[in-house]
């Protein structure tokens, strides 16, 4: 029987959620040090990142790290009264605004209009072939569908998320590279 998006999306948020809190903990730490390396190894300099919201993986010291080694922080914002997805600067990743039921939002941030160099992106579950399976209301794949194929696309996910195979639609974007707390996975299948 094949397994609906919903259905995936349900398991492994319950998954994740009942991680113990110093485990997700640990493995924030060795995913975030691994997209740290990923960076300097590539010289980006304009970083994208989602803020961390309940049992995701946190990218608070991504966030510092960016801005401490002297890179553009970029990251997403609701905050238009129509609900699109925008991309602004922050400077200051202390500057956030928890809005309630809602992820954090930067309190004090500059609107950007150029390209980033790479992205880091939340997703429910990820499989080996780069395939996301995000939260169900398609910001990021929309974002991502705009950007040159020069910009790398980086799923960070903790090891529980991870899956043999997700189901795949046409406007679905494939990352580049999958970080876990056991390292890097480099899709086995060409991305799309």
């Amino acid at each position: 029987m094949e397994h609906t998006k919903d259905d995936i999306r349900g398991a492994l948020m319950s998954v994740r959620a009942s991680m113990p809190e110093i485990a997700r903990s640990r493995a924030s730490i060795a995913i975030q040090e691994e997209a740290c390396a990923l960076v300097e190894e590539r010289a980006h300099t304009t970083v994208l990142t989602y803020v961390s919201y309940r049992s995701e993986v946190s990218t608070r010291a991504l966030m510092r790290w960016v801005v401490l080694t002297g890179r553009t922080l970029l990251v997403p914002s609701m905050k238009d009264p129509d609900k699109r997805f925008a991309i602004v600067r922050l400077e200051d990743p202390a500057a956030l605004e928890f809005p309630a039921g809602g992820p954090p939002e930067p309190s004090r941030a500059a609107p950007f209009d150029g390209l980033p160099d790479i992205v880091f992106c939340p997703g429910v579950a990820f499989d080996r072939a780069g395939r996301r399976l995000g939260y169900g209301k398609g910001h990021f794949d929309s974002y991502l569908a705009t950007l040159s194929p020069a910009v790398l696309k980086v799923g960070l996910c903790f090891a529980c998320q991870l899956v043999e195979e997700l189901p795949e639609e046409d406007h679905d974007v494939r990352m580049d590279v999958v970080i876990t707390e056991e390292g890097r996975i480099v899709p086995e299948l060409p991305v799309k």
